[in-house]
């Protein structure tokens, strides 16, 4: 006791003296001794003696406590293997204990691997199930981990047992599990059921307060609930409070929150007081600079920056990497242009020299450089950083500046380096994975079927072999997902995505990646279904709402859509794609016209409001004119558009959409008017003069070609894909070609058109083997209107060879069917046929296809017409003829059923 009162006055020497005194007489006393080893390691800051002695006694003592002990120093040290060692000696001696699991929780957390830590938690909960400290730690992981539903049940369960137990000086389990449950509940958006919980814990706490860091939460949900008032008068009496005064950071915190509520003066107030009390600290120098930095005031704000560093400078630790940081981003942001990059690279250089481990400095001269466009220089920038690298810090960077460039075999190699150092480390194993996937997805883009082929093996053997060392790690299950997906097989992928729900029951990651698959496959219902599961577990996820969302339109639920959009602008009002999925929402709710109408009206009021607070956000005004439209005011999204290229000139939808309006037939089948196909000509000539690359070329002749404008839309697409020279602006001049040779009423002039189509489609080819779009069209071309079925079987045989079978879409599967039947291989266009219904069982032209060859059969009479009327229910997507022959053969297939 006498120790303990020293030691908390201030006097550790003093506490030392006693507790060694008396660990003479008694020195396997394991109670003093620990007392001592922690005096030794925090007051005293002398952990080696601490360790010496802590080893010393745990030779001589059948209690774990002395080993512990030094295995917490060697981590708060940061000498993770010789935490590692100790922690092994423990296990050894103790193997049925949950202590070396718990142990091993904490060491994988300090090595930032939070699936490692959650793994060794359960595994210690499996034999100390009454655990309730690692209840609470894994809890606290598992809302970390987005699995919020579970750590929520968890911490409920904690709160209704009402533990007794301290897990910090003066803190109870119970009042920190109230605490974890109301914090959950405000990342969950529950703002109501979070205040009432905080507010809960201050009237039954014995102070009559909140903890510090709950009051601020406390501020932060009355802020988010748009209760300003309350918050503020929260937020002053932490201010103010003179028993428990603010710290610099805390009025810094403060001065944010005012900020956010435009009251500058507030703000500035409190920052200046903290830079005159501490011109040094950091929260309050890079707050202050920023300020002034985004008034234009750089010269005050590098004042305030330049000041901090000489400060610090005089003292021995070391300048803030972040002051540098902050100096070098105004640098960059104050005139001249002409020598900002030179000014801000100076200043990362001399930051470098106080912080040469700053992985942050760094990376902001990598980018800094890469900026100017000297990617190369940037490169060799960080190699050079990576030769005195003993951690690997600056190594893991290169990795990702390589992957990032595309430089996929560097980035390879690098890795494999780090992996022989450090053969334990699932990030990194996880990371070359990844590395070899991007490869094998470069390589099947470039045509090269075969390495493809051979990147995918490898990197499935080493995915299996990284999940049997990490069978709990869903990391490698995601790698073998991802593969599985890319080579076709979706349902091998889907099942995988389940059996990471088995490992992860909680995480979003299977929901998520069944998502992504179904969406491949356009079903919308179940990737709508998969998002509601993503959300049933960690309903805090504005993006999925918004994906969520969107889904829902496609399926026309816009009450559901409109509610998905505005529980995200909770979360985030100014969230541009949920105030897009609002106003598209708000468009298509109300069955009747007067009660629809009046959401568009709203809509567009909600569009005009994020268009004044960000005059360049593109989506805002295609989507006004799409409403607009919609309310049948042609002028009003015409309009829309123009002010769109006004303050985005080279907005290239914008342009298509504009040009395609103008140049379209009307509403009622009128052809469009000689003013505006004039408005239209100006632009596109307007354009033609000042495009440099040709994308805006490009887009004005999409527009025309969309108008039916064929003629207009010759020269511009043939101008884009001369200056482009790109597989896309090639496709699409190959689609008008084929367009315009299908507008023909006389073969001969249409055959030279049709050969000009399938030369740029052989372009395509020719950069792009494998491109799916231009093998399809090109042979239709051939087997439809030049007679060359053959050849059109070949090259789609070829095709399939070089890429996954599973992996094409249904129209390509229609096209190959349509080829079959000319040459006589029925059986084969059936297969065909039923192929592409599989992967597009809506598909109106393969229904019409499929339909009309069981039409020859008589015993199949009933299921062809089923598919011809599936045809006709996509009648606008058929040509005139097909839908002539369709409703014939439905008519026709009607009276034969019924006289059989």
């Amino acid at each position: 006791l006498d120790a303990a009162m020293q030691n908390k006055d201030g006097k550790p020497d003093e506490a030392d003296r006693l507790l060694k005194e008396f660990l003479v007489e008694d020195p396997d006393n394991v109670t003093l001794t620990l007392m001592r080893g922690q005096i030794l390691a925090e007051s005293l800051k002398r952990p080696k003696e601490a360790r010496e002695l802590l080893l010393a006694l745990a030779e001589r003592c059948e209690n774990s406590s002395p080993l512990v002990q030094v295995a917490q120093i060697d981590m708060q040290q940061n000498d993770l293997d010789a935490a590692a060692e100790t922690i092994a000696r423990i296990r050894k001696r103790w193997s049925e204990a949950a202590t070396g699991d718990i142990l091993e929780g904490q060491l994988a957390l300090k090595r930032k691997n939070v699936s490692a830590a959650l793994e060794h938690f359960d595994d210690a909960l499996k034999k100390d199930p009454e655990n309730k400290i690692v209840q609470f730690w894994k809890a606290q992981l598992d809302s970390q981990t987005g699995s919020l539903s579970q750590a929520t049940k968890a911490l409920e369960d904690l709160v209704k047992n009402r533990p007794s137990k301290e897990i910090d000086a003066g803190v109870t389990l119970m009042s920190a599990a109230q605490s974890a449950l109301a914090n959950l509940e405000l990342q969950s958006g529950k703002l109501d059921d979070a205040i009432r919980r905080f507010e809960e814990l201050k009237h039954n706490s014995a102070t009559g307060k909140l903890s510090r860091a709950d009051r601020w939460q406390l501020v932060t949900a009355y802020v988010a609930k748009h209760q300003w008032p309350i918050a503020k008068r929260e937020l002053a009496a932490i201010l103010n409070d003179p028993k428990n005064p603010p710290s610099d950071d805390e009025r810094v915190r403060g001065a944010n929150l005012y900020r956010q509520q435009k009251e500058d003066a507030a703000a500035l107030a409190q920052i200046d007081y903290v830079l005159k009390v501490n011109p040094t600290n950091a929260a309050g120098v890079v707050t202050r600079s920023y300020i002034d930095m985004s008034a234009k005031k750089f010269d005050e704000a590098a004042a305030v920056l330049k000041r901090a560093i000489e400060l610090t400078g005089k003292n021995p630790e070391k300048t803030p990497a972040a002051f540098f940081l902050m100096l070098a981003a105004v640098e960059n942001e104050m005139p001249p242009a002409a020598t900002k990059v030179t000014r801000a690279r100076e200043v990362l250089e001399r930051g470098l020299t106080v912080q040469p481990e700053s992985i942050e400095l760094v990376q902001a001269e990598y980018l800094l450089l890469a900026s100017t466009g000297d990617h190369k220089g940037a490169i060799a920038f960080v190699e050079s950083k990576t030769n005195d690298d003993p951690k690997g810090t600056f190594r893991r960077l290169l990795v990702d500046v390589l992957r990032d460039r595309k430089e996929y075999e560097k980035a390879e190699q690098v890795l494999r380096k780090l992996i022989e150092v450090t053969p334990d480390d699932a990030n990194l194993a996880a990371a070359l994975v990844q590395i070899l996937s991007l490869q094998a997805g470069e390589a099947a883009v470039a045509g090269k079927a075969d390495r493809q082929r051979t990147l995918d093996e490898k990197a499935l053997v080493m995915i299996r072999d990284y999940r049997k060392r990490y069978p709990r790690s869903v990391v490698f299950l995601q790698a073998e997902c991802d593969l599985a997906a890319r080579g076709g097989d979706l349902n091998r992928a889907i099942a995988i995505s389940e059996e990471i729900d088995k490992i992860a029951p909680a995480s979003t990651t299977g929901p998520m990646l069944r998502a992504r698959l179904l969406s491949r496959q356009g079903k919308s219902e179940e990737v709508a279904k998969a998002y509601k599961e993503a959300l049933e577990r960690n309903p805090m996820q504005p993006d999925v709402r918004v994906l969520l969302g969107q889904e829902l339109m496609k399926l026309r639920d816009a009450d559901e859509a409109l509610k998905q959009a505005r529980l995200a602008l909770d979360a985030n009002k100014d969230r541009l794609d949920a105030i897009l999925l609002e106003a598209r929402a708000l468009a298509e709710t109300g069955a009747s016209g007067s009660v629809r109408e009046a959401g568009r009206r709203v809509a567009v009021e909600r569009l005009e409001a994020a268009i004044a607070a960000e005059p360049k956000f593109r989506e805002a005004y295609h989507t006004l004119a799409d409403i607009e439209l919609a309310r049948g005011r042609r002028t009003a999204a015409i309009a829309a558009l123009q002010r769109d290229l006004k303050s985005n000139p080279q907005d290239g939808e914008a342009v298509a959409r504009l040009i395609q309006l103008l140049a379209s037939r009307r509403p009622g089948g009128e052809p469009a008017s000689a003013g505006d196909l004039e408005q239209a000509r100006t632009m596109a000539a307007e354009i033609g003069n000042r495009d440099t690359d040709g994308s805006i070329v490009l887009a004005a002749g999409v527009g025309y070609h969309k108008a039916g404008q064929f003629d207009l839309a010759l020269p511009l697409s043939e101008k884009a894909a001369a200056m482009l020279d790109n597989p896309v602006a090639h496709l699409n001049l190959g689609d008008l070609l084929l367009s315009l040779a299908e507008s023909q009423s006389d073969p001969r002039l249409a055959r030279p058109l049709f050969e000009r189509a399938v030369a740029e489609y052989d372009q395509v080819l020719k950069m792009q083997p494998t491109q799916v779009e231009a093998a399809n069209n090109k042979a239709w071309v051939l087997h439809t209107y030049l007679g060359r079925s053959q050849q059109a079987f070949e090259l789609l045989q070829s095709l399939m060879k070089q890429v996954n079978a599973t992996a094409l879409p249904g129209e390509l599967y229609d096209t190959l069917g349509a080829i079959q039947e000319t040459l006589g291989r029925r059986s084969d266009a059936e297969q065909s046929y039923q192929s592409g219904l599989a992967r597009s069982p809506n598909h109106p032209v393969l229904n019409y296809h499929f339909g009309k060859l069981l039409a020859t059969d008589r015993t199949r009479t009933a299921r062809a017409r089923g598919y011809l009327a599936k045809a006709l229910e996509g009648r606008d997507q058929l040509s005139p003829a097909m839908v002539q022959d369709a409703e014939v053969l439905v008519r026709q297939l009607g009276r034969s059923i019924s006289g059989n």
